[in-house]
């Protein structure tokens, strides 16, 4: 039994029959908050603010506004934001687009972990920030097969020009900066900028590499195809510079599984 737009009930056990079948849509304002297009406006915004950031120096509160709203697609619907990072990589520029997508999956850890609002929100902004330092060179770097030595002298500085960018653009949050420095450090010292060691990484850090490598590997880039979801979770789960707690490996994996929608 299915009603045409428009159609109206004719008897009440019309009602109860669908409910209980489950066909139904999802009330009117429900509809209007597509994750789809409130990802890609995040995308959008932050390609914008991010050209623009060197003559800003109050960008905080703007950057805070699309963790919110990333925070606010993940809850509106979880399984959609998570597919947007495997289905929607056809348009805009691939630095931003993964860091948005980065995002997606860490919110989606922190949720599953009872993470505060607070934190949520500033591992929301970390990702979304994480490589700000590397952004005008890496869309030229993903033209080439092997880095150079400028390139991987580039990478490893990264975390702290990103962080430099930022306090420049007025952000003053501390834990937010600590969390762009700190996201690709390892538990076996081997990270960078700074080698920093197990506890002396911050749980947020390590959700947000997790979330970035992840990503990575599924994306496709010019010179490889993306990876399948299962191969990338394997890939993520078997990388020798990363202890995995067994709380954090058992929650990301949950969040994915080996065949994400």
């Amino acid at each position: 039994m299915v009603l045409a737009k428009g159609e109206l009930l004719t008897h009440t056990g019309q009602l109860e029959s669908l409910l209980q079948a489950g066909l139904f849509t999802a009330a009117p304002e429900m509809a209007d908050n597509s994750v789809l297009r409130l990802l890609n406006q995040i995308d959008r915004r932050l390609e914008r603010l991010f050209a623009s950031l060197g003559d800003k120096h109050d960008a905080q509160e703007e950057l805070l506004q699309l963790g919110q709203n990333l925070i606010t697609a993940v809850d509106i619907n979880p399984d959609i934001a998570l597919a947007c990072i495997l289905l929607n990589q056809i348009g805009g520029n691939y630095a931003v687009r993964h860091c948005v997508e980065t995002g997606v999956l860490a919110v989606l850890v922190a949720r599953a972990l009872d993470k505060s609002s607070s934190e949520r929100l500033c591992i929301a902004c970390a990702a979304l920030t994480m490589n700000l330092g590397m952004l005008r060179y890496q869309e030229q770097m993903q033209q080439r097969h092997a880095l150079s030595h400028d390139d991987a002298q580039m990478i490893r500085q990264h975390p702290e020009e990103s962080a430099n960018l930022l306090r420049n653009a007025g952000v003053d949050d501390g834990d937010w900066l600590a969390l762009v420095l700190a996201h690709h450090e390892s538990d076996d010292g081997n990270g960078y900028p700074f080698g920093k060691c197990a506890d002396e990484i911050p749980h947020g850090a390590k959700i947000i590499a997790l979330a970035d490598r992840y990503c990575a590997f599924v994306s496709a880039r010019n010179y490889r195809k993306s990876m399948l979801p299962d191969k990338a979770l394997h890939e993520v789960f078997h990388n020798p510079q990363q202890t995995l707690s067994p709380e954090l490996a058992q929650v990301f994996a949950a969040q994915l599984g080996a065949y994400p929608p």
